[in-house]
């Protein structure tokens, strides 16, 4: 029974923390991934380890890039989590806790997982796994040596993971106390934290470590939290947290903690794994960052897995409430239209928030609006913006770089004919696991012939604008314009126009729109649903246009009944109830309900809006 015991426990506590962090944290996890880069190759490795706590960021990142497959990433951070665990009750035994320790050994991981999650935290974490395995390795030499040990191992442990190697000397006194409390003893086991504390000031004083500014960050609580993308004192917590139950070890000297009976310590280790669960469940109203809820964080998080793994028909089959969706998810959802061949036929079923939805301004605002940005701007044909948001997304996600804008960054070198610079982002994509073989398929593009016989990459590169004024311009409207007129054939620019111009209310700007179209005899009528009752509305006073954009007579018949309704909705409001659920999704619902939709975004995070502020209103 005592091995079943043994064997059963791991696993039950491995399956819980593997369920918190892949139902809590799943989607946050991957968006953390996304925005870094780990590189397997030599020289990443080198660099990594010449400097402070390098090692710890690179076995972080190494992690991290697991969470591209979410039930794959998760797993590996809680067999990790589970075993420091057993490191930690190992540790808590030799301090005087003889018995029953496994309860009291995840009360550090509690803030730990916690900050994992909701933090974006996943460098501190691989510290504190590093520091507890690290001192589990030494507190187990045997006693005459270990503070010999000690003091050797905690400077290069310090060098490896940083801030949190101090728990190794605090651990050495801690248990050199239960095993002898000696005056001799004690300063001989003080030692090596000493030796520890002065590798860290004369490192700093003589240049080669760089800053304790990061050791007194990480060390220091400073509560309360404003947001919770500042719950990296949590992690602290759980450092000092350790420190706090190893002293009670100390104090119940040779005492079993609570009970030997193990089906009640089993049940205080699940009741602990609970509490783990609620403190990521129960968050969704806390604010996150820039007036952002983690619930709604979160969120956008899972549209970007979504999107970014082509579930294009599981991201729009998550709209339930149109009126309460917010930009960010409108800009997904629009997104996955476009790729889905049904961004000009459903536009207005998914009641978008204005032209907003279609295209966000990421400058100010949290991840992945950037991404977001980058992805629209190349799909409606504005490379050199997209290229420069990819840069600038790249920068700020960190000195490893992010492999969705170094994606983007790819293409839009390539499309502007940079091939040395792709070149190099390539190479860098090239070493990593999830995305070589994307960029090595990018390599045949890296020249002037192979890009006029690619599809794709031809089209975008017709719609470069000749010229430095581009870079000046902030008017989406005379861009999208100026593209319909260079490069005709790139339909996603005129369908984003029209879209845009619709959902903004510039019925005269949505005119121009058709008339460049026609005009350049590659966007002939009939056009699709959503333009076709634009022009309803466009020339509703002039009925023979609509004959001679070919609009359909159904259109026609069903616009003329939602007028009549309109109409008579007072005195019949049950038939104009039924007329308004028939038009749902159709642009002139679209315009009647705008108002509505208006109230309703109030209570929505306050995110940046787009800079179009020179498409005109009706």
């Amino acid at each position: 029974m005592k091995k079943a015991f043994k064997i059963i426990t791991p696993i039950l506590l491995f399956g819980a923390i593997w369920t918190i962090l892949f139902f809590g944290g799943r989607y946050m996890l991957y968006l953390q991934e996304q925005l870094q880069l780990f590189q397997n190759d030599w020289n990443y490795f080198i660099d990594n380890c010449q400097y402070n706590a390098g090692f710890a960021q690179m076995v972080s990142e190494f992690i991290i890039q697991f969470c591209h497959k979410p039930w794959l990433g998760t797993m590996i951070i809680a067999l990790l989590l589970t075993i420091t665990i057993y490191a930690f009750k190992s540790i808590l035994q030799k301090c005087g806790c003889t018995k029953g320790v496994t309860p009291l050994a995840i009360v550090p991981i509690i803030p730990l997982i916690y900050s994992l999650i909701i933090g974006e935290f996943a460098f501190p974490i691989t510290q504190f796994i590093i520091a507890t395995i690290g001192s589990w390795a030494v507190v187990n030499i045997p006693t005459r040596y270990r503070y010999i040990g000690t003091m050797l191992i905690s400077p290069l442990l310090f060098w490896l993971c940083g801030a949190p190697a101090i728990l190794l000397p605090i651990f050495t006194i801690i248990i050199a106390v239960n095993e002898k409390c000696s005056a001799k003893n004690i300063v001989l086991n003080t030692t090596p934290l000493l030796v520890y504390l002065l590798f860290g000031v004369i490192g700093v004083r003589i240049g080669f470590i760089g800053s304790m500014d990061h050791f007194i960050n990480h060390t220091m609580i400073k509560l309360p939290l404003k947001t919770l993308r500042d719950a990296q004192p949590l992690i602290v917590v759980g450092w000092y947290s350790s420190i706090v139950v190893a002293l009670y070890g100390l104090i119940t000297k040779n005492r079993e903690f609570i009970t030997e009976n193990r089906w009640l310590n089993i049940s205080l280790q699940t009741l602990l794994v609970v509490i783990m669960g609620a403190v990521v469940w129960f968050k969704p109203d806390i604010q996150y960052t820039q007036n952002v809820t983690f619930k709604e964080y979160n969120l956008w998080a899972k549209l970007h897995y979504l999107y970014t793994q082509s579930k294009h028909q599981e991201l729009l089959d998550l709209y339930n409430n149109a009126d309460s969706q917010s930009i960010i998810e409108s800009n997904y959802i629009n997104l996955s239209l476009y790729r889905e061949g049904r961004l000009v036929k459903d536009f207005f079923k998914y009641s978008p928030n204005g032209h907003t939805s279609l295209l966000t301004n990421w400058a100010d605002a949290p991840f992945p609006i950037a991404f977001l940005w980058g992805e629209v701007s190349s799909e409606m044909g504005f490379i050199a913006k997209s290229g420069q948001t990819a840069y600038e997304g790249n920068v700020l996600s960190g000195p490893r770089g992010s492999s969705m804008f170094m994606k983007l960054l790819v293409e839009s070198e390539i499309i502007m004919g940079n091939y040395k610079t792709a070149k190099k982002y390539i190479e860098a994509l090239e070493n990593t696991i999830y995305y070589k073989e994307w960029a090595t398929q990018q390599r045949q593009f890296l020249s002037d012939k192979a890009v006029a016989q690619s599809k794709y990459y031809n089209a975008k590169r017709k719609c470069i604008i000749k010229g430095n004024a581009v870079m000046a311009l902030t008017n989406e409207l005379i861009l999208l314009k100026e593209i319909i007129k260079i490069n005709p054939l790139h339909k996603s620019t005129f369908d984003f126009a029209s879209l845009m111009t619709l959902s903004a209310g510039a019925i005269p700007a949505f005119r121009e729109i058709i008339t460049e179209g026609v005009q350049s005899r590659n966007f002939m009528p009939p056009f699709d649903g959503a333009i076709q009752e634009g022009l309803i509305i466009a020339y509703n006073q002039y009925p023979v246009f609509w004959n001679f954009y070919k609009v359909s007579t159904d259109l026609q018949n069903a616009y003329q009944n939602f007028a009549q309704a309109i109409k008579e909705r007072n005195s019949n409001p049950m038939g104009a109830k039924a007329v308004f659920s028939q038009n749902e999704g159709r642009y002139w619902h679209y315009i009647e309900t705008m108002t509505q939709r208006a109230k309703a975004q109030q209570n929505q995070p306050k995110i940046e809006q787009t800079t179009t502020t020179e498409i005109p209103n009706n």
